[in-house]
């Protein structure tokens, strides 16, 4: 189901990353895809909501824009990024129903 996830090991503070989740839910659909900082949500796709189907939550940490998104792969661009940016980058993908089968990876970028 998850296929891979880019995260930068190190970004520099002002500057930008680019971060990519993957994903194949194969004979089911995709329920919804999140990142999180630090066990932080600051994105969601849920394909299934008809009025907010994506949701950039502001930080003052990184701002967050989309940059590329289809069935299998997710990709943000955080910009603006302060030394508290630092962390834990987790994308997690859950199946549709009935499995609802959910898969993660985390991965550490610092900010310097």
């Amino acid at each position: 189901m998850l296929r891979g996830v880019t995260v930068p090991q190190y970004a520099f503070a002002g500057g930008q990353a680019t971060l990519s989740c993957s994903y194949d839910v194969q004979a089911t659909r995709l329920y919804s895809l999140k990142w999180y900082h630090n066990d932080t949500e600051f994105y969601r796709y849920v394909p299934t909501e008809r009025v907010t189907p994506i949701n950039a939550k502001p930080s003052y940490k990184f701002f967050v824009t989309e940059l590329f998104r289809n069935e299998q792969r997710v990709t943000l661009s955080l910009t603006r990024l302060s030394v508290s940016a630092s962390g834990h980058y987790r994308c997690e993908v859950i199946a549709e129903r009935p499995s609802f089968r959910t898969e993660w990876y985390r991965a550490t970028m610092t900010v310097l």
